[in-house]
């Protein structure tokens, strides 16, 4: 999962180095030079998963509940966001700079 989010962040930031280079407003979650903006920030993941990914899910394990272990996953990973993201943010920061 934070593989994946690590790459976002690299995307959103090149498309925001892009925009400024352009002279137009940086989308948001792509300026590199706000202090924890981007995806892999963790109160952006969080607020992705809690209006997105949970309710989401959750809907869809109530449809199809063979696929409940797709929801323990996905609460594993909020679970990780609320408690160590500030360690990925830091490691994101340090490497794509």
């Amino acid at each position: 999962h934070v593989t994946w989010v690590q790459s976002l962040e690299v995307e959103f930031f090149g498309q925001g180095d892009a925009e400024r280079e352009r002279n137009i407003s940086v989308s948001p979650l792509s300026d590199r030079t706000k202090l924890r903006n981007g995806p892999a920030a963790g109160e952006n993941q969080i607020g992705f998963f809690d209006v997105i990914c949970m309710p989401l899910v959750s809907e869809w394990v109530k449809v199809f509940p063979e696929c409940a272990s797709l929801l323990d996953q996905l609460k594993t990973n909020l679970r990780y966001w609320r408690n160590d993201a500030e360690n990925v943010v830091d490691e994101i920061v340090l490497t794509t700079a």
